[in-house]
C-alpha cells in the first residue's frame, strides 16, 4: 500500500528540522537564509508525487507551525498556497527541465512567505510589516532559488524518485 511519506521521507523531513532550527540557527547568524521547507515541498511536487502536493503541503504547514513561532495556521496555510502555486506550474511547464524548477522555486518562496507575512500581520493587525519585512521576503526568495539547486541534488541523492508503476514489474 502506497503511503504519503516513507521512512526514507520522515527521515529526510527531521533532517529539514534539524537544519533549519538548528543547523542554519547557529552557522548562519543573518535572518537571510534559505527556506528549506519551500525546497522539500517543490522536491515532492517535481521528484516525488505532484497527485498528492495538497495533502503533503497540509502536512509541512502543521509541522512548520507547531515547532515555529507566530501566528498558528499562517504556515499551513501559506504552505497550501505555495502547494496550489505549484500545481499551477507543473500543469502549464515542462517539469523536467533545470530553469523551471529554479523558476518554481522563486515562485513557490514569494507565494508562501508572503501570504505568511500577510497572514500575520492580518491577524496581529499591524500592516506596517507588510511595508518592513517586503525585501527580506524578497531576498529569501532569491538566496532559496540559488541554494535549491544543491539542495535539490542533495535530496535526489538521498531520497530518490517514486517508482513508477511500470518500474515495479519490470
Amino acid at each position: 500500500m502506497y503511503r504519503l511519506l516513507p521512512p526514507r521521507f520522515i527521515a529526510a523531513l527531521g533532517a529539514v528540522i534539524l537544519c533549519e532550527m538548528y543547523f542554519f540557527g547557529y552557522l548562519i547568524h543573518s535572518p537571510f537564509r534559505p527556506d528549506l521547507w519551500v525546497v522539500f515541498l517543490v522536491y515532492y511536487h517535481f521528484f516525488y508525487d505532484r497527485h498528492r502536493i495538497l495533502l503533503f503541503a497540509l502536512v509541512l504547514g502543521i509541522t512548520r507551525d507547531i515547532l515555529g513561532q507566530g501566528a498558528f495556521g499562517a504556515s499551513t496555510f501559506s504552505m497550501v498556497v505555495g502547494a496550489l502555486v505549484l500545481i499551477r506550474l507543473g500543469a502549464t511547464l515542462n517539469r523536467e527541465r533545470f530553469y523551471v524548477q529554479m523558476f518554481s522555486v522563486l515562485c513557490v518562496s514569494l507565494a508562501v512567505l508572503g501570504f505568511q507575512l500577510c497572514v500575520e500581520s492580518a491577524v496581529f493587525k499591524e500592516w506596517i510589516w507588510v511595508s518592513r519585512f517586503a525585501p527580506r521576503v524578497l531576498t529569501i526568495s532569491v538566496i532559496t532559488c540559488l541554494t535549491s539547486p544543491l539542495i535539490l541534488g542533495v535530496m535526489q541523492k538521498f531520497l530518490g524518485p517514486m517508482p513508477h508503476q511500470y518500474e515495479l514489474f519490470s
